[in-house]
């Protein structure tokens, strides 16, 4: 990016450009997630809605202990599993904007910081272009870092969500097998 003091326009336009892109992949990759999660819950709630009454109409038939504890399990994972997937939108996280730790809801985006907002459409209007993208470089990076970790966070919850529906199902099959025999 730069020949001892001396920056190279073009290398530092083409670093500009691509952690833009890696940014705009982030944030699809963050969107994928939460299309996933909203996908799962609205699953999880669905096989919730129809196995609940299916259920509860055989747990005083004499089905046995096992088919009661495969019912109360099927139907507690689920709930969990859909409520755990919806909590994802509920839940705050810890950044830090302007050099202060702040709590946001896991779905804001965080960008720019204010400071560096204001001086867009002031001060850095007069200053060299190679400077200017230098210092949005390392807005663009703090702000990749960022979406990072929180795509990182909706990922654990999207594992922990698809491994308690896997769980649920498992639970689900083992009533029908129960009642099938």
């Amino acid at each position: 990016m730069s020949v001892g003091d001396k920056s190279i326009p073009a290398t530092v336009t083409a670093v500009l450009q691509e952690v833009q892109r890696l940014l705009d992949e982030e944030r699809r990759h963050g969107e994928a997630i939460d299309a996933r999660l909203g996908q799962l819950t609205g699953f999880a709630g669905l096989i919730l809605t129809l196995i609940t009454p299916l259920g509860a109409e055989h747990l005083n038939e004499g089905n046995g202990s096992a088919f009661d504890l495969f019912y109360i399990l099927s139907v507690a994972v689920l709930a969990i599993s859909a409520l755990l997937a919806v909590m994802v939108w509920l839940r705050a996280r810890t950044v830090k904007v302007d050099g202060e730790e702040i709590r946001v809801p896991w779905r804001q985006r965080i960008g720019m910081e204010s400071e560096a907002l204001d001086q867009l459409a002031g001060p850095l209007t007069g200053e060299a272009t190679v400077e200017l993208e230098k210092r949005l470089i390392t807005t663009v990076v703090r702000t990749i870092k960022d979406q990072q970790e929180l795509n990182g966070d909706k990922a654990e919850v999207l594992r922990r969500v698809s491994f308690g529906i896997a769980v649920a199902l498992v639970a689900v099959a083992a009533q029908a097998l129960i009642l099938a025999l």
